[in-house]
């Protein structure tokens, strides 16, 4: 929560009173995170520990789909979800790495390069 920057210096300083916990000022130069990214005033990156969430949630798809427990469509469907977040970002290389570990099927080679369908 950000204190209203066209008010003046007293409500300023009555709402940093009120607010001590909830909000903390830093420089943007530091990165702002927000909804899973860290937003930058030059470029957006994808929190660290959502990268290994993900490669967690993968593998443990990937050993669903590998042992017939869910169907590929699924398990698809769960790789284009994670590519679709990290597009959002300027992420160089972190779909390769994200997904390395994983022999995927040729429907799912897009994912790896980053080409759409």
């Amino acid at each position: 929560m950000v204190p209203p920057s066209n008010s003046g210096s007293r409500l300023r300083s009555s709402f940093a009173a009120h607010h001590r916990e909830s909000f903390r000022l830093s420089p943007t130069t530091g990165g702002t995170p927000w909804l899973g990214f860290v937003v930058y005033p030059d470029h957006v990156a994808v929190k660290a520990r959502k990268v290994r969430h993900a490669r967690r949630r993968l593998r443990g798809r990937y050993s669903s789909w590998k042992g017939g427990a869910i169907a590929f469509a699924e398990f698809d469907a769960s790789v284009q979800g994670r590519v679709n977040h990290v597009c959002q970002t300027d992420s160089w290389g972190l779909r390769e790495h994200v997904l390395a570990p994983f022999e995927l099927p040729r429907g799912c080679a897009q994912a790896r390069t980053g080409r759409r369908r």
